[in-house]
């Protein structure tokens, strides 16, 4: 995402799953029409 659009604004980060499972994900959002994008890199 370095050449993203987005690349000026800071992620939110969202906590999932529990106890040692326990991780957070970086999230960023910005509004649109449909359809919508979600993507997971991984």
């Amino acid at each position: 995402m370095t050449d993203s659009a987005l690349s000026g604004q800071s992620p939110t980060f969202t906590e999932v799953g529990e106890a040692s499972a326990a991780r957070k994900i970086a999230v960023r959002a910005r509004k649109g029409s449909a359809p919508g994008l979600f993507w997971l890199g991984g």
